[in-house]
């Protein structure tokens, strides 16, 4: 009976989707990422709560998992309307974005597999999904990696960096939800991702020193993926058990450092911004690209929670545990509320446009 009443929830989404013909931004699924690591690092690890006895998290889950099927929907809607290549696919950067959708869609598919784990022929089919989507992005990166080369790299960010962050979230996935993945099948998607991340850095330093910029319109919130990408590889590392202490801990202490680093430019432009913006518009102000911010703070803190089983920084870790945990759900639920007003704003501003048309038709 709740499987019927889940399939008929999930049907009339789908429908809703396809009848307002609602067409989305392509890395609008980075919101379920955030949502998304933040219920599997924070409660698992930060609130030591166990995820698939608690009912509470299990209604979060589902309304994670109800999120996943609209902007899934949309993006086929997107495909089957005609409207994918020039919303998703013509712009070679905000390719990248397409990455969001298989990391979301992995993050989506460990808490559902956890949460509702009778329904595994389900979470195995979200893997496949996963699995074949990623296929295509790689392909979609290539592309993309060989555009930006021949046209210039004034306008690479770090959403670029999104093709390691899908390729190790499906590492993720594959170790969770399947029993026995190969060795060799670990060992070549983790060696793709950071092969994906060096051309991805190389891109971004060349960005950064051969044009100019200013760090408070140019210096994009999506460059703390340099960080995200290194602590979700140290993740898949971690899960696959094929990698040893000293190289996961290796690992740990290089995303830290690039943490810090970035961090700290982030910061630095947070305060330029607020000088030149006010506070209002350069603190406040919606932008989907803060969703990944919000991941990858959730992602070094799943990492650190991981590796404090193995590691001899065990106090300085349990430290960052502490510390950084009302400070994600500080970002999450400011974040929320920033998005919820931007939302309000756009019906107010459709519904007086309405009005407007509305008028000048009785007149």
């Amino acid at each position: 009976m709740f499987s019927s009443l889940i399939a008929v929830w999930l049907i009339f989404i789908v429908t809703i989707v396809f009848i307002n013909k609602t067409l989305i931004r392509t890395s609008t699924m980075a919101a379920v990422m955030a949502f998304g690591i933040v219920i599997y690092g924070i409660a698992g690890f930060g609130l030591n709560v166990e995820l698939s006895t608690n009912v509470f998290w299990k209604y979060i889950t589902f309304f994670i998992f109800t999120l996943w099927t609209l902007l899934i929907s949309s993006y086929a809607y997107s495909l089957l309307s005609r409207n994918f290549h020039i919303i998703h696919f013509s712009n070679p950067i905000n390719r990248f974005g397409i990455g969001t959708w298989i990391a979301g869609t992995s993050i989506c598919t460990l808490l559902f597999h956890e949460q509702y784990a009778q329904y595994l022929t389900v979470s195995i089919a979200m893997v496949g999904f996963e699995l074949v989507l990623w296929m295509v992005y790689v392909l979609f990166c290539i592309k993309s990696f060989l555009e930006i080369k021949r046209n210039g790299k004034q306008h690479v960010h770090g959403i670029i960096l999104l093709s390691t962050v899908s390729t190790q979230s499906v590492v993720i996935t594959l170790n969770t939800v399947v029993d026995d993945v190969p060795f060799t099948l670990n060992l070549a998607m983790i060696i793709v991702g950071l092969c994906f991340y060096f051309i991805s850095v190389w891109y971004m330093v060349q960005r950064y020193m051969l044009y100019s910029w200013k760090i408070e319109k140019d210096w994009i919130v999506t460059n703390c993926i340099l960080h995200g990408a290194l602590s979700i590889t140290g993740v898949a590392c971690f899960l696959t058990g094929d990698v040893s202490h000293s190289v996961l801990l290796t690992i740990w202490i290089g995303t830290t450092i690039v943490f810090l680093l970035v961090e700290t430019v982030e910061v630095t432009r947070l305060i330029k911004r607020i000088k030149i913006y006010g506070i209002k518009q350069g603190l406040f102000l919606y932008d989907q690209t803060h969703w990944s911010r919000i991941f990858t703070f959730g992602m070094y803190y799943t990492f650190t929670a991981y590796v404090i089983q193995i590691s001899p920084f065990a106090h300085v870790q349990m430290n960052i545990l502490k510390i950084g945990l009302p400070i994600l759900l500080l970002l999450l639920g400011i974040e929320f509320v920033i998005f919820i007003s931007h939302l309000v704003n756009k019906l107010q501003q459709k519904y007086k446009q309405a009005d407007q048309i509305n008028k000048k038709k009785t007149m």
